[in-house]
C-alpha cells in the first residue's frame, strides 16, 4: 500500500494513463538533487545553455499539473490538506521564481526596474487570489500536531517562514549576481509545500511537514551566503518593517526601489 501510495499514480494523477503529475514531481526532485549537489561541490549550478531552461520548464509544468487533481475550496484547519488559495497560491510564486529565472538567462544582472515590476506583477496576483479564496493567513494558520514540536514553537516557525518569504522577494527583485540560483532555489520550498498530498494519504503528519518544510527553506541560506550575504542585512530590515511596524509590503519595495537608485546604501551592488 505504502509503494502505492508513493510511486504509483492515481487516476487524478494521469492523462491518457500516463501518470504525468508523479513523474514532473519526482524528476523536479531529481533535478534539485543534481543542481545542489554541483552547488556543494563548487561548481556552477547552471551550464548558461538552452538546456536550463528546459529543466526550469519542467517545474513550471509540474505546478500547473496540479490542475489534474480535485481541489477543495474550503480550508481544513485540523489536517495540512491543500486547497483552492494555497494551490493557486504556489502556481503562482512558482511562475514568479520561473519567470525571473527565465528573464535573468538573457539579461543576466541588468534591468532591476524590469525585475522589480515583474516580481511585484506577481504579488499583486497572489493578493488577488487571496482576496477571491482566501481564508485566514496561509502559514500561520497552518495546523499543528505537537506530537515532534511542541505547539508553544509554532511562534519561531511562523517567524522563520516569515523571514523566508521576505528573503525570497528581496533576493528576486535586488541580487545583481546569481539571480537564477537564487529563482531556483526560491522555488524549491515553493514546490515542496504540496507535499500535503503525502498527509491526504496519511503517510506524513503536520509536525512531519513543517519539518520538511523549513529545511527546504533553510537550503537557500548556503546559496545566500556564498553569493549575496549582504542581502541578509537587507531583508532582515524588509521584515522588521513589514512585521514590527506593520507597513505595506508595496510600500516598502517601492522605498527600497527608490533608494536603490537615489543613495548607494549598501555595498551589495
Amino acid at each position: 500500500m505504502f509503494y502505492k501510495k508513493l510511486v504509483i499514480g492515481t487516476e487524478h494523477d494521469s492523462v491518457f494513463g500516463f501518470p504525468i503529475h508523479k513523474i514532473l514531481g519526482y524528476s523536479a526532485l531529481c533535478h534539485v538533487a543534481y543542481r545542489y549537489g554541483r552547488f556543494m561541490m563548487g561548481y556552477s549550478m547552471f551550464a548558461n545553455d538552452w538546456t536550463d531552461l528546459v529543466c526550469i520548464s519542467g517545474h513550471l509544468a509540474l505546478s500547473f499539473s496540479s490542475f489534474l487533481f480535485p481541489i477543495r475550496t474550503q480550508r481544513n484547519y485540523q489536517n495540512q490538506i491543500i486547497w483552492r488559495e494555497l494551490q493557486l497560491h504556489n502556481i503562482v510564486f512558482s511562475s514568479r521564481s520561473c519567470a525571473i529565472f527565465t528573464f535573468s538567462h538573457f539579461f543576466p544582472s541588468t534591468y532591476f526596474a524590469t525585475r522589480f515590476c515583474i516580481v511585484m506583477g506577481f504579488h499583486v496576483i497572489a493578493d488577488a487570489v487571496t482576496d477571491t479564496f482566501g481564508q485566514g493567513t496561509t502559514m500561520r494558520s497552518m495546523s499543528w500536531d505537537g506530537h515532534f514540536i511542541p505547539v508553544a514553537y509554532k511562534i519561531y516557525f511562523d517567524r522563520f517562514y516569515a523571514l523566508s518569504q521576505f528573503g525570497a522577494t528581496t533576493f528576486l527583485i535586488f541580487s545583481d549576481s546569481h539571480q537564477r540560483e537564487h529563482a531556483f532555489m526560491i522555488l524549491f520550498p515553493i514546490q515542496i509545500s504540496t507535499l500535503m498530498t503525502l498527509r491526504l494519504k496519511g503517510m506524513i503528519d503536520n509536525d512531519t511537514w513543517h519539518i520538511l518544510y523549513s529545511l527546504a527553506l533553510l537550503m537557500n541560506f548556503p546559496v545566500g551566503l556564498c553569493t549575496n550575504n549582504g542581502y541578509f542585512f537587507l531583508y532582515t530590515v524588509f521584515y522588521l518593517l513589514r512585521v514590527n511596524t506593520k507597513r505595506d509590503k508595496y510600500f516598502i519595495c517601492l522605498v527600497y526601489f527608490i533608494a536603490y537608485y537615489l543613495y548607494p546604501l549598501w555595498t551589495l551592488r
